[in-house]
């Protein structure tokens, strides 16, 4: 990613920050969410700036880099409508003052989310209030704010499409880079759509009724073919504790998922049958990549394609 041009990294986790330090990795580290009142010195320790919403945490980062000698950058996040973090809009001025003068601090600038609770997508009017905002804020300290961070991936269709303001000069993107895709409407974008796969191993086949019995002798109906009576479910070795299933495409034809419980991932593969030891590949959305790239039972193997 640094190779690639991005001006920074961020993390949600201060952990993985401090793993990317002593890493050796050299950059600029923004904490992408509010730290904890509890995490603000190590905070301070590892990030150059942090996203944050209120100002007890931000004075507390403040003291702390007093303490050390460092100066602590800020974004205050502004909720324009999703309804997840962030100061109303009608408070924003005032705890920006507020911060403006803390010793130790230096208020980078504004940013916004959408999408990542509500669901909704990102509008011009969305986007023009935080811009609107933050000249409302640049007023009040007498200087121009350096970022103004007005979202994330879901936001890139509006830069290709013109739409997105001019002032606003960061999006935190890592989705789509990732991915390949838009967080809405699962679009695809300009990089490879097949970046991960998951791989697990098949440990039974059997042929079952395509209905279970619950314990009240009741028929339970999984997601089955209309008309199917019976069916050949594979089990691989995967479970909720390892990924989101629900995020999971199976790359073979005629492969569906039935279900999981924490170690067992249920297959109906009628229309293509396997055998035991067999892997079977899956495609991962966002949710199911980032289950499985923080699940300790999941081996991660880092392929290399060879150059053309």
């Amino acid at each position: 990613m640094l190779a690639g041009g991005v001006e920074g990294l961020a993390d949600a986790r201060l952990s993985n920050l401090r793993r990317m330090k002593e890493a050796g990795i050299k950059a600029s580290m923004l904490l992408l969410r509010s730290p904890a009142l509890s995490e603000t010195a190590e905070t301070v320790g590892l990030a150059e700036a942090s996203l944050n919403s209120e100002f007890e945490v931000v004075a507390s980062l403040a003291q702390e880099a007093r303490f050390v000698g460092k100066l602590h950058q800020v974004v205050l996040m502004v909720d324009v409508g999703d309804r997840r973090e962030g100061l109303m809009p009608e408070d924003v001025e005032e705890v920006a003052r507020k911060v403006e003068g803390l010793e130790g601090i230096r208020l980078l600038g504004l940013g916004s989310n959408i999408g990542c609770l509500s669901g909704i997508h990102p509008s011009l009017k969305d986007t023009q209030l935080l811009v609107q905002l933050a000249v409302r804020v640049e007023e009040a300290i007498g200087r121009e704010l350096e970022v103004i961070s007005g979202g994330s991936s879901i936001h890139l269709s509006m830069v290709e499409q013109g739409k997105l303001p001019a002032r606003i000069n960061q999006l935190r993107i890592g989705h789509k880079i990732l991915l390949g895709a838009d967080l809405g409407d699962r679009c695809s974008f300009h990089t490879s759509q097949d970046t991960f796969t998951l791989v697990g191993e098949v440990i039974e086949v059997k042929w079952k009724p395509a209905l279970s019995k619950s314990s009240c002798g009741k028929p339970t109906e999984y997601p089955a073919h209309r008309g199917q009576d019976q069916q050949c479910r594979a089990i691989l070795a995967v479970g909720t504790q390892d990924v989101r299933v629900e995020g999971l495409e199976p790359k073979a034809p005629g492969v569906r998922i039935v279900g999981a419980s924490s170690d067992h991932l249920v297959l109906d593969v009628t229309a293509n049958p396997v055998k035991v030891g067999d892997e079977l590949a899956f495609r991962l959305g966002y949710p199911a990549l980032m289950t499985a790239m923080a699940s300790p039972y999941v081996e991660k193997v880092v392929v290399s394609a060879a150059a053309p």
